[in-house]
């Protein structure tokens, strides 16, 4: 279930595919500047398709650093998780007392709104709202 969970791979093709369309939209617009400076283009035609093939690498470089910084978060996800389940299996019985740490590797945090609702906010980011 944690790798399930933590699963990694699907965005790590992405990022492959990423890395490729980069390099491809870097290869476009080496290739463009370097025709530009051979042959004696329309500017105005020059500078609009260098400011898409610009436009398209910053999108990619952004989108690039957001999955790597997902995969990151997943990852580390992983390890929290493996090290709460292994605590689990430890334990010889039902937890007859409040355990810090078991806590804090569970919970992320706990909000109490006006109205009485208390937010659980579990590791990883699952949430429960319980009424009281």
């Amino acid at each position: 279930m944690a790798l399930f969970l933590t699963d990694c791979s699907a965005l790590e093709n992405k990022v492959l595919t990423m890395k490729d369309d980069m390099e491809a939209t870097s290869l476009l617009a080496q290739k463009l500047i370097s025709e530009n400076s051979k042959t004696a283009l329309d500017q105005e035609k020059y500078q609009k398709r260098y400011n898409a093939l610009s436009v398209k690498y910053e999108r990619l470089e952004k989108e690039l650093a957001d999955t790597e910084a997902t995969i990151a978060a997943k990852k580390e996800q992983a390890q929290k998780l493996t090290a709460f389940l292994n605590k689990l299996e430890k334990q010889e019985v039902l937890v007859p007392e409040f355990d810090e740490e078991l806590w804090d590797s569970t919970m992320e945090s706990v909000t109490i709104h006006k109205d009485g609702t208390l937010v659980y906010r579990f590791m990883g980011g699952l949430e429960k709202k319980i009424k009281i």
